[in-house]
């Protein structure tokens, strides 16, 4: 995990704060590390530099490196000992204050090969946990609160973010296009969430097609923490994309119904720059 300068106290919810400062404290009496990811991970960053996000958020997902599903009962045993934590049905998640929904994404020692878990009691129930590991090794601190002490909590970066987006939208494509929206936003604004300097600094080779400077940067940061598995993935998700063309639904969950070809067209350029840095 990496140090970063970014303090948001005073602009997140208070019972976002409690719930976290809970399970922070929670998390690393267990030896736990976790960071935040999806939609939250996406919200902090974007409102650190003053970016609205295109919805709001009424939950948090949580990546959690545990040894076994004995620990992960056991997390939850000592969440819910405090009474603002309650159960629900499903078993990765905990509520606090019955409306803050936050789900607990387990990875590491209760993987069964090819980075996939099934969930207890019955493990009936399959889910992909590839890019976990690669996110949570690569976050960020930020600071969500001062008083009365402060809290520092990891977060993925938004190039964790967008990776893990690319690969949750690959698992739920007939279900939602949330997922691509939200990859097609953080691509949007990759450069203006703290990557400005960097691309002044460090990738001026990127102002030769200032257009495509956000995904090729994207695409380099993405080499830079993904696992080999995981960046063999990412590439093989958009080949199948890319090769599709306009009609790609990758392209087109991307972009609202309708869409002007030329802005598709656009789009398309932006995930062909992207592959092609994943390429190195």
């Amino acid at each position: 995990m990496t140090n970063t300068s970014l303090n948001l106290s005073g602009r997140i919810e208070s019972d976002w704060v409690d719930a976290l400062r809970l399970i922070h404290q929670k998390a690393a009496a267990l030896d736990m590390p976790y960071t935040v990811i999806g939609a939250a991970a996406r919200d902090f960053w974007l409102m650190a530099y003053g970016i609205k996000p295109q919805r709001a958020t009424r939950d948090v997902d949580l990546a959690l490196e545990i040894a076994g599903w004995d620990k992960f009962t056991l997390l939850k045993a000592h969440l819910l000992t405090h009474t603002d934590f309650q159960t629900d049905r499903m078993v990765q998640r905990v509520v606090f204050k019955g409306h803050l929904p936050i789900d607990l994404l387990p990875y590491g020692g209760v993987e069964q090969g090819m980075s996939q878990i099934t969930w207890p009691p019955d493990h009936t129930i399959e889910m992909s946990v590839l890019g976990l590991a690669d996110v949570l090794k690569s976050s960020q601190s930020i600071r969500i609160a001062n008083l009365p002490e402060p809290l520092n909590i990891p977060v993925a970066t938004p190039a964790g973010i967008a990776l893990l987006k690319l690969l949750a939208w690959d698992a739920r494509k007939h279900e939602s296009s949330k997922d691509a929206e939200d990859f097609q936003y953080l691509l949007h604004y990759y450069i203006d969430i703290g990557n400005q300097s960097r691309l002044e600094n460090e990738h001026t080779d990127l102002f030769d097609d200032i257009e495509t400077a956000p995904a090729r940067l994207l695409g380099r940061d993405i080499t830079t923490i993904a696992s080999h598995s995981t960046l063999t993935m990412i590439a093989h998700i958009l080949d199948q994309e890319i090769v599709t063309g306009l009609y790609a639904p990758l392209l087109r969950a991307m972009l609202p119904r309708h869409t002007e070809t030329r802005l598709l067209q656009h789009h398309l350029h932006l995930l062909q720059a992207l592959r092609q840095e994943l390429n190195g």
